[in-house]
């Protein structure tokens, strides 16, 4: 046979790695300058600043003030915590995740940071009108998207081919078959399986609504109709911590009754299936968008809890729906519900 007749060798499909690259930590870092900028300018200026920083303004000028410490010790404490917070997100396990994570950790300290820096800066930077701001408020707007410098900057999550004609297609070698042998063999030896897994993307967002239920419970008491809003907005931030804590650490069983799922934190079951239900449970790489995001996702016909992109389990019920679970090594999972089937 000819050179130019020989088959193509085929290109290896990369495999993805949560490794933590000199680019990502950059990115990181870039979340800590907005609290390098708010405790640089406070050490610079405190000794000029007033008693009390203006935070609202009407037509007649400013309609609400802070005292200055306390309007310091929220917002660095918010560009502190977000910075902090994106931290997480270096750890293999958060690739998936590492981009989303600092945009929305760079939404929370450009925010704060800019607040601080123009309420101060109104009332010590020559010429400027504490009565009068104008425009420059809506900076603060524009500073929201800083988040964006540390997203463009680290890596981008490349998924791994889930076409099933390619992972067909790739030849089975003696390793994967000495690995499958294996996994079929402690599944016949087991007849129950526990694990818990947690997710950097709802730790860091509970952390956020922490602070932020701090932050809204410490100001002072709001003037005219706004302590309305400040109590009904410390509500949302509970209740949206409740729910975030509800998937930031979930522990999944699996015995002869069947599969369960529930909240290792609140210990509240998310999903409970009985093994005469299921008709088939195998491993698969979930992506949250293909399953309508992160947490727990109820589509027609399938029901997810998405903890972050990865491995995962899927079972398949006797009714046609599916439900997918998020879990480090799947396969054991997944043979154990085939043996407990088979031995039911």
């Amino acid at each position: 046979m000819s050179r130019d007749a020989a088959a193509p060798t085929p290109t290896p499909t990369p495999t993805p790695t949560g490794r933590a690259r000199p680019r990502d930590v950059i990115a990181w870092v870039t979340l800590w300058v907005p609290l390098g900028a708010v405790l640089v300018t406070a050490a610079l200026w405190w000794g000029d600043l007033p008693e009390a920083l203006p935070r609202q303004w009407n037509a007649d000028g400013i309609a609400s003030t802070s005292p200055t410490g306390l309007m310091f010790g929220i917002l660095a404490g918010l560009t502190g915590t977000a910075a902090l917070g994106a931290g997480f997100a270096l750890a293999a396990g958060a690739a998936p995740n590492r981009r989303v994570i600092f945009l929305a950790a760079g939404f929370v300290a450009g925010l704060a940071g800019s607040i601080w820096l123009f309420s101060a800066g109104i009332t010590i930077v020559p010429g400027a009108d504490p009565q009068d701001p104008g425009g420059w408020p809506l900076l603060a707007v524009a500073f929201a998207g800083y988040g964006a410098i540390a997203y463009f900057l680290a890596h981008s999550w490349v998924y791994p081919p889930t076409d099933p004609d390619v992972a067909a297609a790739e030849p089975a070698d003696s390793e994967t078959a000495r690995r499958a042998a294996s996994v079929a063999a402690q599944a016949a030896a087991r007849t129950e399986y526990t694990t818990s897994i947690s997710s950097p993307l709802f730790t860091g967002l509970a952390v956020a609504a922490v602070v932020g239920a701090a932050g809204v419970t410490v100001l002072p008491t709001l003037r005219d109709g706004f302590a309305a809003m400040g109590t009904l907005l410390f509500a949302a931030l509970v209740f949206a911590l409740a729910l975030i804590v509800l998937c930031a650490r979930i522990r999944i069983r699996i015995d002869a009754r069947g599969l369960s799922v529930r909240s290792a934190i609140l210990g509240l079951p998310l999903k409970v299936i009985a093994l005469t239900q299921i008709v088939d449970a195998h491993a698969d790489y979930l992506e949250p968008l293909r399953w309508g995001g992160w947490g727990y996702r109820l589509l027609p016909g399938r029901s997810a809890v998405i903890l972050r992109a990865g491995p995962g389990l899927v079972v398949t019920l006797r009714n046609g729906r599916v439900f997918a679970v998020s879990i480090r090594e799947p396969e054991l999972p997944a043979a154990l519900l085939e043996s407990l089937r088979a031995r039911s």
